[in-house]
Order: C-alpha cells, then structure tokens, then sequence
C-alpha cells in the first residue's frame, strides 16, 4: 500500500540536522578522515536546510497565486498580492564551507555520488527563481489583465511547482547521502569514545528516527515496512532509556545524565507523534492539518533529541 500524493502536500521534506562529535580521543589517520568527512556531511545538511526553507516560501507564493486568481475572478477591479519571490543566493559562508570541506575530505564510497547531486542544485534553484519571477510577473505587470479567464496561468503555477519538486527531490537526495555518510563516520568515531555505551545506542537510534521521518515523507513508502520500523523505534528506545545498568562515573558529570534521560525522552516523543501519524496515512485520512502537526510537533521533539544529543558527546 503506498501514500497517495495529496496526503504529503502539507508535509513537504524534513530539514535534516547536522551532527557534531567532539571527544578527547587519540587522532588516527583512520578518526581523522571520519572528521573531515563528518565535516562534509554537515556542510551539505547545512546548505540543504537552508534550501528547504527557501522552497517553503516558493510554495507558500504559489498558494497566494492562486489565493490572487481566485480574488481576480470575483472582482478583475481589485489588486492583486504581490509575490515577492526573492533571488535564491546559498549562504556565502556555508558556502565556503562546504567548498573547503568538499576538497578536504578522503575518497569514500559515496563521494562522487554527493558531489554530483551538490553540483546540480544550483541549475535547478535558478529553474525555481526563473519560473517564480514569470508567475511573479503575470500578476505584477498585469499580464492577467489581457490574459482571458487566466488561461495562461495554469502552465506558469505548473512549470514553478515542477521546478520547487524537482529541486525538492535533489535536496532530499544530497542531505540523506550526507547523513547516511556522516552517520557511518561518526560511529566510527564513537566506538572508541569513553562513553560508547552510552553514545552508541543513542545514535544508533537517532539514525532509525531520520530513517521513519524520511519514509514517511516518501511518496511511495511501502507501510507496513514504515509500521514496522515505528514498532522497533519505539521498542528500542524503551530499552536504551534505561541508564541504572550504565557506568555513570564514565560520565564527566552528572549534568549529563539528565541531557540523556532528555534525549530519550524526546526520541520517545518524537516516535509516539510519527506512530500516529502513520496510522492516518495507512487510513487515507484527508486530515492535513492534524498530519501536519503531528509532522510538526515530531519535528520539534527531534530537534530537541538532537540539541540534547549534541550536548551529551561534548563531554
């Protein structure tokens, strides 16, 4: 069974967050490429995360497009809103970044692959400006004025959404690329962490979350595997939660041990909203806003297991 389109429409894609590992660690050749390929990944998230709240507006213009025709045809007198659809330009430091970062890091298994999806985002950001400025303009140069019944705006709200979708889609591939490779580095540095035992489990549970976030923004998400990765997010967290079988005098202080319980009590939070939100999506529900805030407040307890996270390994 797979989600139908329409029930992702208010859902759009998840910012990924980026991951930091510090620790007083010796430095191998072997920890050293693991950071500077941690170092890539993040500035990818970055970058991405940026980008995804630029698509956000580019949408939301769309929607005032088609908030203008509809006033238009009730009354060709009045004025229409203006679509201030802004020039994308990526951040120039993140930019930088991710330049430097993409030189220093080693060759790895999915290198070429994440420079090339990075080296395609910028044509279809441009797709994006260019075919948002048109729709911009068909309202702001009074084009619909000499356009009868708005017959050419149809074509114009489709190329600006085509072109948001398929930068979407590009974005969505660089970030999961650059977490999937950023997670694999980092574990690596982990398992040799002082606190691994502690750090371990609550990455390696970070990673099946952003797993259940990305399938339930997939379109063709096969349910009951979603069902079943929920099933087992949850059961694990119900066990690694429990820290009276952990060495706590491994920890640098006992501030720490609440920044765990935290963290776990947001992953527990995080994966309750995604348990029910899956159970609307197998339903077919036509409820966008209760799945788009169930998307929301999942979202927001994530970010808060990530800060509680980030906050725990810098011990």
């Amino acid at each position: 069974m797979y989600m139908k389109k329409v029930k992702l429409t208010c859902l759009l894609v998840l910012g990924l967050l980026s991951f930091t590992v510090q620790g007083q660690q010796k430095n191998t050749p072997a920890k050293l490429n693991a950071s500077k390929i941690i170092r890539l990944s993040n500035s990818v998230i970055d970058l991405s995360n940026d980008a995804n709240q630029a698509l956000s507006s580019y949408t939301d213009m769309v929607s005032a497009a088609d908030g203008n025709v509809s006033t238009l045809k009730r009354n060709n007198a009045l004025k229409p809103t203006y679509l201030n659809y802004k020039i994308y330009e990526p951040d120039q430091r993140k930019k930088t970044e991710y330049d430097q970062a993409s030189k220093a890091a080693p060759a790895f298994d999915e290198k070429t692959e994440l420079l090339q999806l990075m080296s395609l985002v910028d044509s279809h950001m441009a797709d994006v400006v260019r075919n948002s400025e048109a729709l911009s303009s068909y309202f702001y140069k009074q084009e619909y004025q000499s356009d009868n019944d708005f017959s050419k705006y149809p074509a114009l709200k489709d190329s600006t959404e085509a072109s948001i979708a398929r930068a979407m889609v590009i974005w969505r591939k660089a970030s999961a690329l650059a977490a999937t490779t950023g997670d694999k580095a980092e574990l690596l540095l982990l398992k040799d962490s002082k606190i691994a035992e502690f750090v371990i489990p609550m990455k390696s549970d970070l990673i099946t979350l952003q797993s259940v976030f990305t399938k339930v923004t997939d379109l063709e998400t096969d349910f009951p595997a979603l069902e079943t990765d929920v099933t087992a997010l949850k059961a694990s967290i119900e066990v690694n939660k429990d820290i009276s079988n952990k060495d706590l005098k491994k920890l640098s202080d006992l501030y720490y041990k609440d920044a765990y319980e935290t963290f776990y009590r947001k992953c527990a939070e995080a994966a309750d909203y995604l348990a029910k939100l899956t159970i609307l999506l197998k339903q077919g529900s036509d409820d966008e806003q209760r799945m788009s805030g169930l998307f929301g407040y999942a979202r927001v307890s994530y970010r808060n297991a990530i800060e509680q996270y980030n906050t725990f390994v810098s011990q």
